[in-house]
């Protein structure tokens, strides 16, 4: 029996958009790493390793990443150069 590669969504209409949320869209694992610049690989080392508190949804072995939750990722992670007097 073959092995199913890839985690499809439904087809149909995009979700109507919560006013509290800016991008309600789910990435894949393959966007979410292409979006970070990072190999997919290494963000499925890190769910497993549970090195970084990178928030993700497993929906059976469907893995999708918020892309707000990308941005705070980032935005954690950002260090300002330090001022030099």
């Amino acid at each position: 029996m073959a092995r199913r590669t890839s985690c499809r969504l439904a087809k149909g209409p995009p979700p109507t958009e919560h006013p509290r949320v800016a991008d309600p869209r789910l990435l894949t694992r393959a966007e979410a790493a292409a979006y970070l610049g990072l190999k997919e690989q290494t963000l499925a080392q890190w769910a497993t390793n549970r090195r970084y508190n990178l928030r993700y949804i497993k929906a059976g072995r469907c893995v999708r990443y918020s892309k707000a939750d990308l941005d705070r990722f980032v935005a954690e992670r950002t260090v300002s150069p330090t001022a030099t007097a």
